[in-house]
C-alpha cells in the first residue's frame, strides 16, 4: 500500500533534517517552535535544547526564545537571572543584525552606522554634535515635566532620567522609577530598557526579565521593519 504524506509533513521532515543532521540554526529554531507548541514536558525539553543550539550559533530569535524558556521554566529550571542574560544578548545581537545585513537606508548610511559602533573617536564626535543640538532645543526640566504629564512617553522617559541622575532637579529614585514605568507602559523602548536596567541593578530579576523581554521584542519588530524581514 502506498502511503501519501501531506506537504506540511514533508516540510517538517526537511526542517528536522536541517536542524538535526546539518546543524542549521534557523531550522533548529523552527523545529523548537514546533516542539514548544505541543506543551509536554518531553517536547519542552527538546525545544529548549534546540533553542540553545540555535542561540549559541547567533540566531537572534532563538536567543529571545531561550530567555523566555528560562523566564517561564519551559524545558529548564526557571531562572530569571539567566533570562535577563539571554535577553541582553538578544539585544546585542539585534545590533549585529543591523550592522551586518543590507537594509533600505543605503550604503553610505550603513557605513556611517558601522563606523559609529566601531570607531570610538567618531562616536564621540557624533555624540557631541547630537548633544549640542539637544542643548539648543527647549530641553529644560519644566518642559519635560509638562510634556510628561500630558502623556508624552519619550518625555516621561527623559523625566525619569532627570530624576535618576539629578539633572535639573533633586535626585529622586522613586520618581525616576515612576516615570520610567509610565513611559514603558506606553511602549517606549527607552523607558522599558531603563526600567529593566534599574531592576537588574537592584537584583530584582523577575521584574528585570519582564521588561527586558518586552524591550527586545519591540527591538526585533523594529529590526524587521528596518531590514524588510
Amino acid at each position: 500500500m502506498q502511503v501519501e504524506y501531506s506537504q506540511q509533513f514533508k516540510n517538517l521532515i526537511k526542517v528536522w533534517d536541517k536542524a538535526v543532521n546539518r546543524n542549521e540554526k534557523r531550522a533548529q529554531f523552527l523545529l523548537a517552535s514546533v516542539y514548544i507548541k505541543l506543551q509536554t514536558e518531553t517536547t519542552d525539553k527538546k525545544a529548549f535544547d534546540l533553542y540553545k543550539k540555535s542561540a549559541k550559533q547567533g540566531y537572534t530569535e532563538a536567543m529571545l526564545a531561550l530567555g523566555r524558556c528560562y523566564e517561564t521554566g519551559k524545558g529548564v529550571r526557571k531562572s530569571y537571572d539567566q533570562a535577563v542574560q539571554w535577553y541582553i544578548r538578544t539585544d546585542q545581537n539585534i545590533t549585529d543584525d543591523l550592522m551586518n545585513h543590507p537594509d533600505p537606508i543605503g550604503d553610505a548610511a550603513r557605513a556611517a552606522i558601522r563606523r559609529y559602533f566601531q570607531d570610538e573617536e567618531y562616536t564621540k564626535l557624533v555624540d557631541g554634535i547630537l548633544d549640542a543640538k539637544k542643548d539648543e532645543a527647549d530641553d529644560s526640566f519644566a518642559a519635560d515635566k509638562e510634556a510628561a504629564w500630558s502623556g508624552d512617553a519619550a518625555a516621561q522617559n527623559r523625566l525619569g532620567h532627570r530624576y535618576f541622575y539629578g539633572n535639573g532637579t533633586k535626585r529622586d529614585m522613586s520618581q525616576a522609577v515612576y516615570w520610567y514605568q509610565k513611559s514603558a507602559n506606553q511602549g517606549c523602548e527607552a523607558g522599558m530598557l531603563h526600567l529593566a536596567e534599574y531592576y537588574k541593578d537592584g537584583k530584582q530579576y523577575k521584574e528585570a526579565a519582564k521588561w527586558y523581554r518586552q524591550y527586545v521584542e519591540a527591538r526585533i519588530k523594529w529590526r524587521n521593519e528596518r531590514l524588510g524581514w
